[in-house]
């Protein structure tokens, strides 16, 4: 694509998004689409990304949270890639929230950049693209996921699987590596993005070889080694941080979280459009079903599924089955050794995927712990066949080739092969993100490392959505094709038109958030200053058994750490150690004999009270207990309501040390 033409297109997806974004466009520095904990968690962990990057680039994930554990920036997404998208604005302002919406804003043009891009490449017409661009920049499924930038940011996505077209239909290294440039930055900003689309390429390079559409110039073999060397080298480095966390402070999903974090039937019909509002009204029982009981906005657009459903037409007719030379017919007991093969693979792969069967059949039980067993008998099976009947044909590869030969034909005949992976793609996808009750996502996360850090199976509808974008957008294509010539520009323009009267939902909720940092916090930062770095509690820690409650005081305390960074016994995240747990529990009752004998131990050196944040009865308990021990803490510092001490150290006495 040439400059001018992609210049028209961004600045296409730049309107719609100005438009659709509604108040979050017209007011980036002052509006934030939630104001909740996960908010503040988006806007300390950039502020913490570019002051990391322009300070100690090195310790980037030795963040200032959760005092003294290491690495506890891998305890969420670390966000490097939107980091990087918004440092300008946030260097330039000092305005995190500004910074936070820009790289919102930027990732809704680059979605519906990246889907046109990426339908362009696998023959779409302009009309298509662009209709496929509208559809993943703005359909519910990714759009009403702005809120949480770890998945907002898609736009690498389509770039990568587009790169991925050109090298299988006779590209170089040099494609296959810019698709690996495209992936790594899509890991960056969030590794489970990265993650889905780790499994929709090598998805589409496995279907590529399948159906004979992998011809790339030059050893594929070699390219392939070339582009592992080099995502191993761009993404290591941020992953390793990940598995030390895993192995040593025990971060990773269940199996039952993810159930209960599986959507529901009402998650695929809700959507909070102006259109799916109207369409419920009309039922008021369902309305109230739906949009009261969905656990996300999974439903994607009436004309999406309707141009999807037209992209399925059949256009031609199928291809003939293929002559091949039938082998001689193997011997019964040979048939009967491959068919064990069979039975065994199958076996040990339904046994890893799910940990164990139980089967009761009447008062007969078959039940099976592991997968140890049945390896081993195809294993066996295995050496057998190749010690009797090496150079005689497996007895089911001729089936095998008819079969793929069946499913190559129909989806040829259909959309064409390009377009057919987005079909499996979406199947495959949803299917996935039903969760762990439907298998196969309870397969993946058995089988496939980095499916234990995903806790929502529906953001597996991101897939979903960029399969059903190019299915939308080469069904409008095909439809337009039917349409006379001279009215063709005119049904386009309704038809993208339409899509986005169907996605609108603006003016968006997004209210005013305040970013104001707290004279004690600037007053903290003066003495770092002074004194050189030191570790700080702020006070009160709420019991963590109050789980809103201590989220937000915790992630407000982060948020205002930009104003010094200095180490944090707080922290919010997506993963709380149980230590740290523990502490809170202690520092619930600061100040008290544990509370200050924890902090100690840690050599902490301040306490931030901030009288604003207590009850009034957890502060009259306060105060009563300040006087108790006033050795222990010396007040520094006063800045309105707010107070910091210093903690005092205690002198041991020998029995002390020997305790």
């Amino acid at each position: 694509m040439s400059a001018r033409p992609a210049a028209a297109v961004i600045a296409f997806f730049s309107a719609l998004t100005l438009v659709l974004t509604i108040p979050l466009s017209t007011h980036p520095a002052s509006r934030a689409l939630d104001l909740g904990a996960d908010t503040r968690l988006f806007l300390w962990t950039l502020a913490w990304d570019v002051h990391a990057l322009l300070e100690h680039p090195f310790s980037l994930f030795q963040a200032n949270i959760f005092f003294p554990h290491p690495d506890t920036l891998a305890y969420s997404e670390h966000l490097l890639g939107n980091a990087l998208l918004g440092a300008p604005w946030l260097v330039a302002t000092d305005n995190p929230l500004l910074a936070l919406n820009a790289v919102l804003l930027i990732s809704c043009v680059g979605a519906g950049a990246g889907a046109y891009f990426l339908a362009r490449r696998i023959g779409i017409g302009v009309a298509g693209a662009l209709a496929a661009g509208v559809v993943f920049a703005f359909a519910p499924p990714r759009f009403f996921r702005l809120g949480q930038l770890h998945l907002a940011s898609v736009l690498w996505m389509p770039l990568c699987l587009a790169f991925l077209h050109r090298y299988a239909g006779g590209g170089s290294l040099r494609h296959l590596l810019a698709a690996c440039v495209f992936f790594t930055l899509q890991a960056l900003c969030g590794g489970q993005l990265g993650l889905f689309l780790l499994l929709a390429s090598v998805a589409f390079l496995l279907y590529a070889h399948v159906f004979g559409i992998l011809r790339p110039r030059g050893k594929i073999l070699v390219h392939l080694a070339i582009a592992g060397a080099l995502l191993g080298v761009g993404n290591t480095p941020f992953l390793l941080p990940y598995l030390r966390v895993q192995h040593d402070a025990g971060l990773r999903r269940s199996l039952d979280e993810a159930r209960e974090w599986s959507p529901n039937a009402a998650s695929f019909l809700a959507s909070p459009t102006h259109l799916q509002r109207a369409v419920l009204s009309l039922v008021p029982r369902l309305e109230r079903r739906i949009l009261e009981g969905a656990r996300a906005y999974l439903f994607p657009g009436y004309l999406t599924l309707l141009l999807a459903v037209f992209s399925m037409r059949r256009e031609r007719a199928a291809s003939p089955p293929l002559e091949r030379e039938q082998p001689p017919p193997s011997p019964r007991w040979l048939v009967l050794l491959d068919a064990a093969l069979v039975v065994t693979a199958l076996a040990t792969v339904v046994l890893v995927a799910t940990g164990g069967v139980r089967w009761h059949i009447g008062s007969l039980t078959i039940s099976a712990r592991g997968p140890g067993r049945s390896a081993w008998i195809f294993l066996a099976l295995f050496v057998l066949r190749l010690a009797v009947a090496r150079r005689t044909a497996f007895g089911f590869r001729e089936p095998c080739h008819r079969f793929i030969h069946q499913v190559r034909a129909q989806l040829e005949s259909r959309m064409g092969l390009a377009a057919g992976f987005y079909f499996l793609l979406v199947l495959l996808s949803l299917w996935i993100s039903l969760g762990p009750p439907f298998g196969l996502y309870s397969a993946f996360h058995r089988l496939v490392p980095g499916f234990d850090f995903i806790r929502v199976p529906s953001r597996f509808t991101l897939l979903t959505l960029l399969g059903l974008s190019v299915l939308a957008g080469l069904g409008l294509d095909r439809w337009l094709a039917r349409r006379p010539a001279n009215y063709r520009t005119v049904l386009a323009s309704a038809g993208i038109a339409m899509l986005v009267v169907e996605f609108a939902s603006f003016p968006l909720p997004a209210p005013s958030y305040p970013l104001t940092l707290p004279p004690i916090d600037e007053w903290i930062a003066e003495k770092a200053q002074t004194t050189g770095p030191f570790a700080i509690v702020e006070l009160p820690v709420p019991d963590p058994r109050d789980p809103a409650r201590a989220a937000r005081w915790h992630s407000t305390y982060m948020l205002h750490s930009r104003a010094h960074w200095q180490k944090l016994v707080n922290g919010y995240s997506g993963f709380t150690p149980p230590e740290q747990d523990a502490l809170f529990r202690k520092l619930v009752n600061f100040p008290d004999e544990a509370s200050l004998e924890a902090l100690e131990q840690l050599e902490v050196s301040y306490a931030v009270m901030h009288r604003g944040a207590y009850r009034d009865e957890e502060w009259e308990g306060v105060q009563a207990r300040l006087g108790l021990f006033g050795q222990r803490l010396r007040l520094e510092a006063t800045k309105g309501e707010d107070r910091a001490y210093f903690l005092t150290r205690r002198k041991r006495t020998p029995t002390d040390r020997g305790s």
